[in-house]
């Protein structure tokens, strides 16, 4: 080692020193101009780079070593295995990554959250996290306690579940992918500058400690001068303005879903230069060479040097000193500013729209599960919601959260009565716990509920939403895993609702199980449960529905579209013959489903409708739905 270097294991902090042996989990911290190499048993080498942090823990001989990279860099050489089965794991906020026989480099910026990696010899499995997932992280860190609690949470297995799906890529010597904001998978492997890679895999170290002995360029006739701008940094969008499809002499070099080939990594931000188009393309490297337009690599360390008076800042891109004024050169897209603006100013605030307009055969009411007052006027309708939450505490344990809910549908035929009644407004608040925990070796909560609804309706025709039911409801259930691509939610929720007349009043007791299932092919599923019985105290009846969902989606089927197929079955029984006896109901929808970013969707969507009931009044009835929507997550 050298510098300076500290290791705690959740209590306390010791200074690090030469030989001095470690035991247990715990988290090394290097300072400025320092450097620490771990020897992992029967494992390999880690050598941590300067200003960094990184936890590790081993549960065991057969057990890989976790460490998770928190901020900083690492450089690892560990020894082949002969199974085949990951050696080491590794994470960081944004990836997950197993390594077998290995040199690699792995760079994580705690700003942008980009981890870069270089594998040097070997092969490294890379897996980038969702940006959803990002934020919730994130948002757990409002409250975090002390570094026990860190390593508390330290999780081989969602790391391994991980690394078992078909979203990872992986990564060869001399190659170099990353996880990059508003990327759903890993960027495609691409060979990083030669001259870079042969600096950086000279030695097994992390050269922070030398000092700049030169800049190297690549040499190459200057035909033009390339101006600087951040549509040439990945974490630009794939897709966008810097997916093409690379070609020389007519022949293709790499499918678009990479990058130019050729760039150099900056270490510091994990931000990949990509040199610009019109760049020489070298064949003898299969890569394009960066002008010195573009800066070069630092002879010693092998980092990244930008040109004169420039730099990279982690959030902004290019930025240029004038008069000693950091003054940004350009802008990253609207996608990675918003992302990157979410990351700077974090607030415990969520907020959730969702927008519907679509033309339906029939209007009518949905009374707790129940169809009534079902009309055979077709109408265009609006179905807008929003939704806003606040993060009161929130920790790796712990979830206290305060939400609010706003819904309104509107039909444009307010002219008839019959379907102007139908017109709702439903508000409504509430209270969330969240115990976070572990079950089977995997990520688990345990959910309380609490949640006062009221609905308004137009029930009497008076262009006004008027008072019509109220609802108390306390929901409790269990969210855990039974395997890595199984989610299971188990519960149940007990309900007290009044209506407009006095005598409408009574209770709802439901119990429900969810199953999600995700595959290792493009398709996801969902099985849904549920039984509902409201128990009616005017007329002491008690109605019951019984009701089986099932959802299949089909991912990709376009980029970035989803196409899902909503199909139920529900059985209604009313104790007493009220209005009716027993209804059938067969639900199902057809969405397609386009994401642009993680936070806007776009949906088209077809509904079908049968409800085939007995009774003293005649339910029957077919609808259809046709409708576009929205959705967005501020």
């Amino acid at each position: 080692m050298r510098g300076e270097a500290t290791f705690s294991d959740g209590i306390n902090t010791i200074a690090l020193k030469s030989a001095m042996k470690l035991h247990g989990p715990g988290i090394v911290r290097t300072k400025k101009s320092s450097f620490v190499r771990i020897k992992i048993e029967e494992q390999g080498t880690l050598t941590v780079g300067a200003n960094s942090r990184m936890s590790i823990k081993k549960e065991g001989k057969r057990t890989p070593a976790l460490i998770s990279l928190l901020r900083g860099k690492i450089r690892a050489k560990i020894n082949k295995t002969k199974t085949g089965k990951h050696k080491l794991l590794l994470q960081t906020r944004s990836a997950s990554i197993g390594v077998r026989g290995t040199d690699f480099l792995l760079v994580y910026n705690e700003k942008n959250h980009i981890t870069s990696n270089i594998t040097f010899s070997g092969e490294v499995d890379f897996y980038k996290k969702s940006d959803e997932r990002i934020l919730e992280s994130l948002k757990e860190d409002f409250d975090n306690g002390n570094d026990l609690a860190l390593l508390k949470n330290m999780n081989t297995t969602s790391v391994a579940d991980e690394l078992s799906t078909n979203k990872i890529v992986r990564i060869r010597k001399g190659d170099f992918s990353g996880a990059y904001p508003t990327y759903e998978t890993p960027l495609a492997p691409t060979k990083i500058s030669n001259l870079q890679l042969q600096i950086l895999a000279k030695e097994f170290d992390v050269k922070d400690i030398r000092s700049r002995s030169g800049v190297v360029y690549n040499k190459v006739l200057r035909r033009k001068k390339f101006k600087l701008t951040n549509k040439n940094l990945i974490p630009e969008p794939q897709g966008r303005k810097v997916e093409e499809l690379l070609t020389y002499e007519d022949k293709i070099i790499v499918s678009g879903l990479s990058v130019r080939p050729g760039g150099v990594i900056d270490l510091d931000t994990g931000i990949y230069v990509m040199p610009p188009k019109g760049s020489h393309y070298d064949k003898s490297t299969s890569t394009y060479l960066m002008p010195s337009d573009y800066g070069g690599v630092d002879s010693g360390t092998g980092d990244y040097v930008p040109p004169k008076n420039i730099e990279i800042d982690p959030l902004k891109g290019f930025v240029r000193w004038e008069n000693g004024v950091r003054k940004q050169i350009d802008k990253f897209s609207k996608a990675v500013t918003d992302l990157f603006d979410k990351y700077k100013n974090m607030t415990r605030v969520d907020f959730l729209t969702d927008l519907n307009y679509f033309y339906s055969l029939k209007s009518y009411e949905n009374y707790y599960g129940e169809y009534k007052h079902i009309t055979n006027a077709n109408s265009m309708t609006f179905d807008a919601g929003a939704t806003a939450g606040r993060h009161i505490f929130n920790n790796k344990r712990y979830l206290h959260y305060l939400k609010a809910r706003i819904d309104m549908v509107l039909y444009n035929r307010r002219d008839e009565p019959l379907v102007q009644r139908n017109d709702r407004l439903i508000t409504a608040y509430g209270y969330e716990f969240h115990r976070k925990h572990i079950v089977n070796k995997r990520k688990a909560r345990f959910v309380v509920d609490a949640e006062f609804e009221t609905t308004y309706q137009d029930h009497r025709n008076r262009d006004q939403f008027d008072f019509y039911t109220e609802r108390s409801r306390l929901k409790i259930y269990e969210e855990f895993n039974l395997s890595r691509r199984h989610i299971n939610q188990i519960g149940m929720a007990v309900s007290a609702f009044q209506g407009h007349t006095d005598d409408n009043h009574g209770n709802i007791i439901e119990g429900f199980w969810n199953n999600s299932i995700s595959t290792n092919r493009p398709y996801s599923f969902e099985l849904n449960f549920l039984y509902s019985s409201r128990i009616e105290k005017k007329n002491d009846n008690h109605f019951n529905i019984s009701k089986a969902e099932f959802v299949v989606t089909r991912k990709d089927i376009f980029r970035k579209t989803n196409l899902s197929l909503f199909s139920a079955y529900e059985y209604h029984d009313s104790q007493k013959e009220v209005d009716i006896d027993h209804a059938k109901v067969f639900d199902s929808k057809l969405e397609l489903l386009r994401s642009k970013g993680e936070y806007l969707k776009f949906k088209l969507y077809y509904r079908y409708l049968n409800h085939n009931s007995t009774g003293l009044k005649n339910r029957d009835f077919i609808q259809q739905e046709w409708g576009i929507g929205s959705q967005f997550i501020f």
